[in-house]
């Protein structure tokens, strides 16, 4: 899981991101690049699943990328289908840019599903 800063630094060359998450998902099980207000495209085999985000008005963007991973992994580790855990961890990142704080703003799983029930489903990605 990274950002398209940290996947450019690791194909070392600006813009070469998407294609080094790209390569190493040839070598494991889930690669997640993240693009920030984009969203995400996640690899896992042979599929390609871009995600889009749950709008918000941010306060801040700390802790998006944090609160995200928190959300994609608690819910894999739930059994849910990756594209659930990778929405999941969308909401929570939109939670958590909305409120003052970082670790504070992080929802809870009743309040996760609250909030997705109450909030239109993701942009497009």
């Amino acid at each position: 899981v990274g950002n398209d800063e940290e996947f450019d630094f690791m194909a070392g060359a600006p813009g070469a991101g998407l294609g080094q998450a790209r390569d190493l998902a040839a070598t494991a099980d889930i690669v997640v690049y993240k693009r920030g207000p984009e969203g995400a495209v996640t690899f896992a085999g042979a599929d390609e699943i871009a995600t889009g985000i749950y709008p918000v008005e941010a306060l801040k963007p700390t802790g998006a990328g944090d609160s995200f991973l928190a959300g994609l992994l608690a819910s894999l580790a739930d059994g849910r289908p990756l594209k659930d855990a990778l929405l999941r961890g969308s909401a929570c990142a939109s939670i958590v840019v909305a409120r003052p704080g970082c670790a504070p703003a992080m929802p809870g799983p009743a309040e996760l599903d609250a909030f997705l029930a109450t909030h239109p489903g993701p942009t497009a990605p």
